[in-house]
């Protein structure tokens, strides 16, 4: 992921930071390429860039209060990194974190995330992804700290 001579889509990306987000391999050299491209939030790259803001929040405790800061001054771009960030702030007391900065549809999100910050990286679509019967409802996937 680190060597620029190596190409891949945007969503292979996304899947190997919350991978390593998720086995929380700690390392040095990840933490520093993902702290730069998210202090550059590139528009081009917002999906990358929410993994990459998990990955960090999951290996380095510190850095929720960083996230929690850029929150405040407006850092996310649209739903999906308001999103992004809420799980990784889901442990701080819901008084803490901006509301003015939610997104109107995440506006009960802080509540609901906080409920369950003692739990482990998961990855929920739906009640079991391979069931036909799922199909009928509208599941969203959930990546949670």
């Amino acid at each position: 992921m680190l060597d620029e001579k190596f190409n891949s889509y945007s969503y292979q990306t996304y899947q190997i930071w919350l991978l390593i987000a998720k086995h929380k391999h700690k390392s040095e050299d990840l933490i520093k390429f993902a702290v730069d491209n998210i202090e550059r939030n590139d528009e081009t790259n917002r999906t990358v860039i929410g993994a990459m803001i998990i990955y960090v929040c999951s290996v380095d405790e510190d850095y929720k209060r960083v996230i929690l800061r850029k929150f405040g001054q407006g850092f996310t771009n649209r739903y999906f990194q308001n999103r992004i960030a809420l799980i990784a702030l889901r442990s701080f007391n819901t008084n803490l974190i901006p509301t003015n900065n939610i997104v109107e549809s995440l506006s009960t999100a802080p509540e609901f995330t906080n409920k369950y910050k003692n739990k482990d990286l998961v990855y929920i679509y739906g009640s079991e992804e391979d069931n036909e019967e799922t199909e009928d409802f509208d599941f969203e996937q959930l990546y949670s700290l």
